[in-house]
């Protein structure tokens, strides 16, 4: 649900049952104790001491920066201070207009980058995020959309992300949306990992059909040919039953485990600055983090709630693992 910018200031307009519905499940404060109790635990094993608990004001910046891409304005802060309820002002940030805006730029960034290659809409691709954000649609229908689409940059937002990695596809696709790196398999057999250059092939021809055209000036479309040909394979070995294939590869990426695991790391790097050991782009294979359990817990939690964000976000900002947080950078912390 979307809200007026001034909701922050004027609490009293929201409904409860909207404040409730973003509130923390019990699976979702479940999860919170076990970020909790896994970061205490690993602090133990490395002979680390946990920072304090950051103070409510320092909270409330934080919090916005990650949810909003903006510091609190002072009647925000003014409105904390009168009532520092953490978990309600997570929940209350989650319907702000502010969120679907911001996370929008984030996962633009994320899917094409920073810059413009003169074929893309990258305007058209934030917009078109922007409304699944506030419409909270689920995660894997937005990677499926994002791997699938067909149509013009300008009128079809989600068809840029494809239109940006035409050349190249299977590379940003396995790193986005798999935490796998298939690189080096484009060339030859990976030294570190177990993807071969048969698997990146058996990838690649997913992809086969796409046919990126310049329609107007300024102005491209994407569409998939008809024609036979060897069938594509996924990385687990799959093919295709029918002649959609990127239809069927994006279920078969988001209905796979990897999909959990890149994303629940992917979410963790947005709030904590690094990812669990790993970077979220290398979940796969030899990469695995030591610490694969709590990325197995997060990513069981987006999976049981349909790949909806709210539950995943509310549990790692409630937890006093993000609340207390020190810097990214700071060689002591624990993961």
């Amino acid at each position: 649900m979307m809200i007026s910018s001034l909701t922050m200031l004027l609490v009293a307009t929201i409904p409860n049952s909207t404040i409730a519905a973003a509130s923390p499940s019990k699976s979702s404060v479940a999860l919170s104790q076990q970020i909790d109790s896994y970061v205490e635990k690993a602090s133990r094993t490395d002979g680390i001491r946990l920072p304090a608990i950051v103070s409510d004001d320092l909270f409330l910046r934080r919090i916005s920066l990650d949810l909003l891409g903006r510091i609190p304005t002072r009647d925000e802060l003014l409105q904390f201070r009168a009532n520092p309820d953490r978990a309600r002002a997570v929940a209350l940030m989650l319907e702000h207009q502010d969120f679907a805006k911001f996370w929008s730029r984030v996962w633009t960034a994320n899917l094409i980058g920073y810059s413009s290659d003169g074929r893309t809409d990258r305007e058209a691709l934030r917009q078109w995020l922007e409304l699944k954000f506030a419409s909270e649609t689920s995660l894997d229908e937005i990677a499926a959309e994002l791997i699938s689409s067909e149509g013009k940059a300008a009128f079809d937002g989600s068809v840029n992300f494809m239109l940006r990695h035409a050349q190249d596809p299977v590379v940003p696709v396995g790193r986005i949306f798999l935490g796998v790196q298939l690189d080096c398999a484009r060339c030859h057999d990976h030294p570190f990992d177990r993807w071969t250059q048969q698997d990146f092939e058996g990838m690649r021809r997913f992809f086969s059909r796409m046919r990126p055209r310049q329609v107007t000036a300024g102005d491209y479309e994407l569409r998939d040919a008809r024609g036979e040909g060897e069938k594509p394979q996924f990385l687990t070995g799959r093919q295709p039953r029918t002649g959609r294939w990127r239809q069927e590869l994006a279920l078969m990426i988001t209905q796979s485990k990897p999909f959990g695991r890149a994303m629940a790391n992917r979410l963790w790097y947005h709030f904590m600055g690094r990812g669990i050991g790993i970077e979220p782009d290398s979940v796969n294979g030899d990469n695995r983090s030591e610490h694969q359990a709590l990325i197995e817990s997060l990513a069981g939690v987006l999976r049981d709630s349909g790949y909806q964000l709210k539950p995943i976000i509310l549990a790692i900002c409630n937890s006093k693992t993000y609340q207390r947080r020190l810097s990214s950078s700071d060689p002591d912390w624990p993961l």
